[in-house]
């Protein structure tokens, strides 16, 4: 199968060798403004960017590989081509490394999955570039459960010491539809996921 370089912006570049010539789409998103504020900013973006599309070739790589797919296949997918393209920019503009890690699912799980509504994946895609590693790890905990509101604080270790912010992550991740809130009027409000949520997790190629 023919792989894709995981050599970033090297000296000379073969042009066949680059899926939809990734690194010249991300050139393009590198800020402009002032001399000093381009000297401040551009070095860790370009340093983001370069270990991003690094990231990105490895997933491209596995979806040849293990997935049987081929360049022309993932080219002619609207939807991976969104994700690869919206996700570089996320990717950018983050330096939590568990983050690009869900980021680097979400390439494999936007060429697995098919989901024809743009609206839809336009929504997951929304939702990866605004949650943070806490939000995606808190949504994780309710794979498979379903938990009682006051009982959410057992699942965090760490709920005591953080509790303003799990608490806010809950509460994006609830305005989001990807957890359902259920009143029981004997026991109190059962905590799960909802269907957007099992797909959110899908695309991170996390079963449900």
């Amino acid at each position: 199968m023919h792989q894709l370089e995981n050599k970033v912006f090297p000296s000379v570049e073969p042009f066949k060798d680059k899926a939809y010539r990734i690194s010249e789409t991300l050139a393009g998103l590198i800020p402009t403004g002032s001399g000093i504020f381009k000297s401040l900013v551009n070095s860790p973006y370009e340093a983001r960017l370069e270990s991003w599309i690094s990231d990105a070739t490895s997933a491209i790589n596995y979806l040849i590989d293990e997935e049987g797919l081929n360049l022309e296949q993932l080219q002619k997918n609207e939807m991976f081509m969104d994700f690869v393209i919206n996700l570089s920019n996320t990717a950018a503009r983050t330096s939590q490394k568990e983050k690009i890690q869900y980021l680097q699912k979400a390439l494999v799980g936007a060429a697995k999955i098919k989901i024809e509504d743009k609206d839809e994946y336009n929504f997951y895609l929304s939702t990866l570039d605004f949650f943070s590693a806490l939000h995606l790890r808190t949504l994780v905990q309710f794979v498979d459960i379903k938990i009682k509101e006051n009982e959410i604080p057992t699942l965090f270790e760490d709920y005591q010491q953080k509790s303003y912010i799990y608490d806010q992550a809950i509460n994006d991740i609830k305005a989001r539809s990807l957890l359902m809130f259920e009143n029981d009027d004997n026991y109190g409000t059962d905590v799960f996921l909802s269907k957007q949520g099992s797909k959110f997790l899908e695309i991170l190629g996390i079963k449900t």
